[in-house]
């Protein structure tokens, strides 16, 4: 089995967030003092006020479980795509290098237009196809 990982920061940017905060801003609309959590809440809003809840859930469980490249769990390694203008993903070869056999490719584009770009699609279907 192969993973495909797209826009991975070499931190954990989620564990910056203030997760209550982020929760108030969807649901009530109140704007967090933290410019990062502010972000994220617009980026969460972004995707619409029926969705939004779910992704604030999605960016709590990413908090709590940040990714360890140490510990790799699967039997083949990871492919990581980064996009060639993703400033979040800048110093990932560092984690790279910490996973026996990683790939890492690189595409057009900033970190949303990257992992929805035609290149990165065709990597996932190469890469899973092995």
């Amino acid at each position: 089995l192969r993973a495909v990982l797209g826009g991975l920061s070499p931190v954990e940017p989620f564990t910056m967030v203030d997760i209550a905060a982020l929760h108030k801003a969807v649901a009530e609309g109140v704007q967090p003092e933290d410019p990062f959590t502010g972000m994220i809440a617009g980026m969460v809003g972004s995707r619409g006020p029926e969705r939004a809840p779910g992704l604030a859930l999605v960016v709590e469980g990413l908090a709590g479980s940040p990714f360890d490249p140490k510990g790799w769990p699967g039997q083949t390694p990871p492919v990581f795509v980064v996009g060639q203008d993703d400033m979040m993903t800048n110093g990932i070869e560092r984690i790279v290098s910490l996973v026996d056999g990683a790939e890492l490719l690189t595409v057009p584009g900033d970190h949303i237009g990257a992992l929805t770009g035609a290149e990165f699609r065709g990597i996932v279907v190469r890469a899973l196809g092995r």
